[in-house]
């Protein structure tokens, strides 16, 4: 199988923390699309026809240790699109006062990502008084209510292609805590990408410092 490129963004602060990304076995596949989220056999969840698995326990020691190094609690994914290693941080997770963590993986045929069935996403966080616009959240302001947990409730954002940053093309599920602005973000602004990103914003762990 030939390697899978990453169409590059206009600004990348860090790249894949894996030049791997995840295959999904065919095999595996249902045969009819569904956006609804249900539960595989073997305990996995998927969306439509993106698998999502436990996210690496290496990558998670590096997300967790980048809470006490920042001061603030970090968006640490219990789920990621398969394979586990499909999101990572390049050496740490914390990018000039912000948490920054990135992943590619493989969707299967007719999945709208950063390239044909290649999707691409970032999981971020920053206090919210130091949110640069340009990359954080392409200068736009969310629209839309959806429930992250009881309690907290986030918005959508749609970033045109033409924008500049990290997010070009991309769908953003954006939200506040206690200072913090949290960002999950998938290239395609279809359907299963919003509830890619609202599943995985709901298997979060925070981990302060």
């Amino acid at each position: 199988m030939p390697p899978v490129t990453i169409r590059p963004h206009t600004l990348h602060l860090r790249r894949p923390a894996s030049g791997r990304l995840g295959a999904i076995d065919p095999r595996r596949r249902p045969k009819q699309l569904d956006t609804h989220w249900l539960r595989h056999p073997t305990g996995n969840l998927r969306i439509g026809l993106v698998y999502l698995v436990p996210a690496d326990e290496t990558f998670l020691a590096t997300c967790r240790a980048a809470g006490p190094h920042l001061g603030f609690p970090v968006p640490c994914p219990s789920l990621v699109p398969e394979s586990t290693d499909s999101v990572g941080c390049d050496g740490n997770c914390a990018f000039d006062g912000a948490f920054i963590a990135e992943g590619g993986f493989s969707g299967p045929p007719g999945y709208v990502g950063a390239n044909p069935g290649i999707g691409h996403l970032w999981i971020m966080a920053a206090r919210t008084r130091l949110n640069p616009p340009f990359w954080f959240t392409c200068g736009r302001p969310p629209f839309g209510s959806v429930m992250i947990r009881p309690g907290v409730h986030g918005g959508w954002i749609n970033c045109p292609q033409s924008s500049e940053g990290n997010h070009a093309g991309h769908v953003l599920l954006v939200w506040d805590g206690a200072g913090v602005t949290y960002v999950v973000s998938l290239h395609g602004q279809t359907a299963i990408n919003r509830d890619l990103d609202l599943l995985i914003a709901r298997h979060l762990t925070y981990v302060g410092p």
